[in-house]
């Protein structure tokens, strides 16, 4: 029997898309394997999240509930992984590709000399042995790792690769998963103390982590326009993206551009800012929970995809939108 231990994130009260993402597919692969997926939850007030972990796949939740863990601490999850991994014994342990989740892995791997595969895409079972896909050089080449070590493998996958599933579908009807609560482990010896969390910039935010982005296309016409997508960005807390025009018309970075050779993202919003809709971009944000298109041509491919569909200039619909985000932020100081 194979047992998959899945370390979950959270962010605002809420479990992380990633989360529900990984329950899913452990649950794929225990499914011909008779196993079992146990989820692992560290924070503080976290009950109502420890449920929704139980809704999305997990057959037992082991929740470390500790005012300590307010915000990532690297001594705390060190300790408190390794403690639960030697009673429950994983052969497989699913994080988020996120910047905690790849520091405390490569933690774990350094630890415990466990073989680590980094941000993964694909995950499978071949000859009872872990064997993952991973994208190199910015996607143009796929390589594909098996474990070998017989010691529990720690896979980190990045986040918006994997559907989620239904959650009425994700657990068996009847079944009871058990909430277990445990102790964080306090480490003696702390080389690093965490003093507390600074929001990231927009400007350099990652964008698979990014709950909101504001993606700008060719349709803006200049590059000064670029100005007020990044304006809009930070007023609504998000992260600038891009299409891959605009990248080679060196109007911003590389690191801004989504598609199909660029990064894919599932944020809660995506606001499109003249952008077409060329299938090379909409495959990289599709499945945002909602996708708001600003273009001047009523037959934009966006628009198909889109949620709100606003057709209109972005050059002069943006400067009204920045207007009313900062009269409200003003209220409501």
């Amino acid at each position: 029997m194979s047992k998959i231990l899945v370390l979950a994130e959270y962010r605002d009260g809420e479990l992380e898309e990633v989360s529900r993402e990984l329950l899913g597919e452990a649950r794929r692969l225990v499914s011909t394997k008779q196993g079992e997926v146990v989820a692992l939850l560290l924070g503080s007030s976290v009950a109502g999240i420890a449920e929704a972990l139980a809704r999305h796949g997990a057959h037992k939740v082991f929740v470390a509930d500790d005012p300590r863990l307010m915000h990532y601490d690297p001594n705390i999850w060190l300790e408190t992984v390794i403690a639960l991994c030697q009673q429950q014994k994983p052969d497989l342990i699913l994080i988020p590709a996120t910047s905690s989740g790849e520091d405390v892995a490569a933690r774990l791997a350094v630890a415990k000399n466990w073989p680590l595969l980094s941000r993964s895409t694909k995950i499978k079972f071949r000859e009872n042995r872990v064997e993952v896909v991973r994208p190199l050089y910015g996607g143009k080449l796929q390589e594909s790792t098996r474990g070998i070590s017989d010691a529990p493998c720690l896979v980190t996958v990045m986040p918006g690769v994997i559907d989620v599933p239904n959650p009425g579908k994700s657990v068996e009807t009847n079944s009871e998963v058990a909430v277990v609560p445990i102790e964080a482990v306090i480490p003696r010896d702390v080389r690093v103390k965490v003093t507390g969390f600074v929001a990231a910039d927009p400007d350099s935010l990652d964008l698979t982590e990014a709950d909101i982005i504001v993606a700008a296309g060719r349709g803006l016409g200049h590059a000064e326009n670029v100005a007020l997508v990044q304006e809009l960005a930070v007023l609504l807390g998000g992260a600038v993206g891009s299409t891959r025009v605009v990248v080679d018309l060196g109007w911003l970075g590389r690191e801004t551009q989504v598609g199909q050779t660029g990064t894919t993202v599932k944020p809660r919003l995506y606001i499109a800012c003249g952008i077409s809709g060329a299938t090379q971009h909409t495959i990289g944000m599709k499945e945002s929970a909602l996708i708001i298109a600003i273009n001047t041509d009523p037959v934009a491919p966006i628009f198909n995809i889109a949620d709100l569909a606003l057709k209109a200039d972005v050059s002069q619909l943006l400067p009204l939108i920045i207007e009313r985000c900062r009269d409200r932020s003003e209220t409501t100081c």
